[in-house]
């Protein structure tokens, strides 16, 4: 059966006529309820927060609203958390899990006082004639509505939007868990609607924390391409990189975050492709794209260590586009 939940949600998803509240599972940074609904295959439990303009928990304007996963729990473990003492629903990086983010559209050419567009959040407002700051919160003139659907083991987002100067898109998020196995899928459709051609980037932040623990020496990111020769070079005095792996010389601080761009990309699918491992508690994630990288940065503070794999979009009006990144959770002793 399939489960259409409220266009403009609150605390609850409606089955035929009846409203169905939501209970907050766990705790998490800030005092209030949000919206959220929990998918499980039986071995993986996925508790993601729902996007909604009223009471969402992410409604900031730099990340997609949707598909913002709260807690991944397999054998024991969780793989997700938040990284914030205090939470802002409405600042910009208050999010957590698979964040996703696309390029802005039409900032450029947007006067002051304009309109610009970013795909998962809505229609801005440019306010001053000066360069895009993803970490500045922009007035949402039109934020896009969601059209979610869920069954036991899969949540759907849908999100259709078109401005009065010829942008408009069709834009599709489907995270499912696998039937067989501790793993799922985030699988992305992105279709110009519009009259003009979307050309921009996107990337998932990973914002990953593995049960709580603090990102320091038992942490180990390793990606499958890397730098030649691979000596090792200091990231930032905490971190290192040697080939194709990052470590940590100790633990990172309260007020301390590290990061950089990653060189070694080959042009390949192949290439997007990262596992982190805590092997103080015995287990790991591994990311696997379907699609050729453009860049990838790495960043981590001390609740949290981000793979960013960034892909190209580039849409004539009519086209889609289709991308696909499968998660998988591991315990050590079970082998990488």
């Amino acid at each position: 059966m399939r489960i259409r939940l409220l266009r403009h949600l609150t605390a609850g998803f409606v089955i035929g006529m009846s409203l169905i509240t939501i209970p907050p599972s766990g705790s998490y940074a800030g005092d209030n309820s949000f919206p959220e609904r929990s998918i499980t295959n039986g071995s993986v439990k996925l508790i993601l927060l729902l996007p909604d303009k009223a009471s969402g928990y992410y409604r900031g304007t730099r990340f997609d609203w949707s598909g913002i996963i709260r807690r991944a729990e397999y054998k024991g473990h969780n793989f997700f958390g938040a990284w914030r003492d205090h939470h802002d629903p409405n600042n910009h990086d208050d999010v957590m899990g698979p964040a996703e983010e696309f390029g802005v559209l039409g900032y450029a050419q947007a006067k002051s006082g304009g309109k610009f567009l970013k795909i998962g959040v809505g229609e801005l407002a440019k306010e001053v004639d000066k360069s895009y700051e993803f970490w500045h919160t922009y007035r949402i003139l039109k934020p896009g509505e969601w059209n979610i659907t869920c069954g036991k083991d899969w949540i759907e987002f849908q999100q259709d939007l078109r401005t009065a100067d010829g942008w408009a898109y069709h834009y599709m998020k489907r995270i499912e868990l696998a039937r067989d196995q501790p793993s799922f899928t985030i699988k992305h459709a992105l279709k110009n609607t519009g009259g003009k051609r979307i050309e921009t980037d996107q990337y998932c932040h990973n914002f990953t924390l593995i049960d709580d623990e603090p990102i320091g020496p038992a942490y180990r990111i390793r990606f499958s391409f890397g730098r030649d020769p691979p000596e090792e070079v200091a990231i930032n005095k905490i971190a290192y990189l040697k080939g194709k792996e990052i470590g940590f010389h100790k633990e990172i601080g309260a007020d301390q975050s590290v990061s950089t761009l990653l060189g070694g990309l080959a042009g390949r699918a192949e290439d997007n492709q990262a596992t982190i491992v805590n092997s103080k508690t015995g287990a790991g994630l591994r990311f696997q794209g379907d699609r050729a990288l453009i860049k990838y940065n790495f960043w981590a503070t001390r609740k949290a260590a981000c793979p960013e794999p960034f892909i190209a979009i580039n849409l004539d009006p009519g086209q889609e586009l289709e991308w696909t990144t499968r998660y998988t959770l591991f315990t050590t002793n079970a082998g990488r």
